[in-house]
């Protein structure tokens, strides 16, 4: 694992570019089944000692702070810890009692080594109960940050600049503890299961819907792209998506399987609200590997490309609703697939769908 560089100072009152760390820190993190482990190695100036002390922003400290992000940011857990091997655990907002005695009352280890000369390391075994978190169940999205304190340098240097204070991790950066596999991104709203239909060329007029879905009015020249949806799809059983167009002259089409996405409260960006799809069946055109079951030498589906962001294909027959793979897909990460049309030919697509839960965060 490459160490993360602790390397920026907060800025100064009316500055806007922070400085770079006179000695830089660097963080090591990892996990086992059921640990966060963070390792620091702190620069300071070789002719200078720590402080020793126990005061936040006036000793040589360490600081974490973590916060479980859903439809917005739970409680920022913090965990302080000082050149002598003593600890402290805070909470904001600081009314979040049961929080901190969480934290206090857990098993949490810390270490510290200042008899080097120019370093100091820091070393925590954090439990996951003690932060409220069960990854093997659902690997949470955590806003994370690190900050040290450098009284020697007069500088408070931290992971992500936030704008203000170090703990404030709506301004700091998101932590995927891999080890657990996809990062759970709670959805504000259920899923929404989507696919087009657009005139590779564009051609007004070529596309007249049938049944079950609708020219989109926002597509110009009108008539060149249909759409079709099944909004809120179970997220327990399979539902069949399906709908008929014709077109009016000989062409070609490309299919498009997309979702839907929702403005993220931490850092204001379209995140995708992701939509299983499986067994998709044409009639009236050729579609190949409507199963996703073919695959190429490199993995990838055969017949099926990315647009505009790739799609995710998933190996879990316990999962698919036929054979072992399927696919997820949201607005922007898709996957299409070109159909060659027939003018006046009635056109039937049939896809499978199952919605994703809606994420509720709770401490």
């Amino acid at each position: 694992m490459e160490p993360a560089t602790i390397q920026h100072e907060v800025p100064e009152a009316g500055r806007d570019i922070p400085k770079a760390a006179k000695h830089a820190s660097y963080a090591i993190l990892q996990t086992d089944e059921k640990h966060l482990y963070v390792q620091f190695h702190n620069g300071i100036d070789p002719a200078r000692h720590v402080t020793g002390g126990h005061q936040w922003k006036r000793d040589d400290a360490v600081e974490i702070a973590i916060a479980e992000v859903g439809g917005q940011a739970g409680p920022i857990m913090i965990l302080r810890g000082y050149t002598d091997g003593t600890w402290q655990a805070a909470a904001q907002p600081v009314r979040t009692s049961s929080v901190l005695n969480r934290l206090q009352k857990s098993r949490v280890q810390y270490a510290a080594n200042a008899s080097g000369i120019g370093l100091w390391t820091a070393e925590w075994k954090i439990p996951f109960d003690a932060l409220g978190l069960t990854p093997q169940t659902r690997n949470p999205r955590l806003a994370f940050n690190l900050s040290v304190r450098k009284p020697a340098d007069n500088q408070l240097v931290m992971l992500k600049q936030t704008g203000g204070e170090t703990w404030n991790v709506t301004g700091g950066t998101l932590l995927w503890m891999a080890q657990f596999g996809e990062m759970a991104v709670p959805n504000l709203k259920p899923s929404n299961a989507v696919i087009h239909i657009l005139s590779v060329k564009k051609t007004g007029q070529m596309l007249k819907p049938i049944h079950g879905c609708e020219v989109c009015e926002w597509a110009k020249p009108k008539g060149c792209r249909l759409s079709a949806s099944l909004k809120g799809p179970s997220t327990d059983a399979w539902q069949e998506l399906s709908f008929s167009f014709v077109s009016a002259i000989d062409g070609n089409v490309t299919l498009i399987l997309l979702g839907d996405s929702y403005t993220d409260p931490l850092t204001k960006k379209q995140l995708p609200v992701w939509v299983y799809m499986d067994n998709l069946r044409v009639e009236g055109a050729k579609l190949l590997n409507g199963d996703f079951e073919e695959r190429r030498t490199d993995g990838d589906a055969v017949a099926w490309l990315p647009h505009v962001k790739s799609g995710i294909s998933i190996e879990d027959p316990s999962v698919a609703a036929s054979g072992s793979w399927l696919v997820k897909v949201a607005h922007s990460h898709r996957f299409t697939q070109r159909l060659r049309l027939t003018a006046g030919q009635t056109v039937t697509v049939r896809a499978q769908v199952r919605g994703l839960p809606v994420q509720r965060i709770g401490h």
